[in-house]
């Protein structure tokens, strides 16, 4: 999760999309906290991340 804190903005972007793949529960809240990322890749990227893994684990 390392990644996710990243300087390169789509290693993050990246980073977010891969851990909601693997469906890590532990991943849920630093995706979330993506959403307000600088730059708007990053923040597409975690919005469309923290969706995949709500609807995986019902979260809100």
């Amino acid at each position: 999760m390392k990644a996710l804190a990243d300087d390169d903005p789509l290693c993050r972007a990246h980073a977010a999309t891969a851990l909601a793949r693997l469906g890590d529960r532990a991943a849920a809240k630093p995706v979330r906290a993506l959403r307000d990322d600088p730059d708007p890749r990053v923040r597409a990227a975690a919005g469309t991340a923290s969706q995949r893994l709500r609807r995986r684990f019902g979260l809100r």
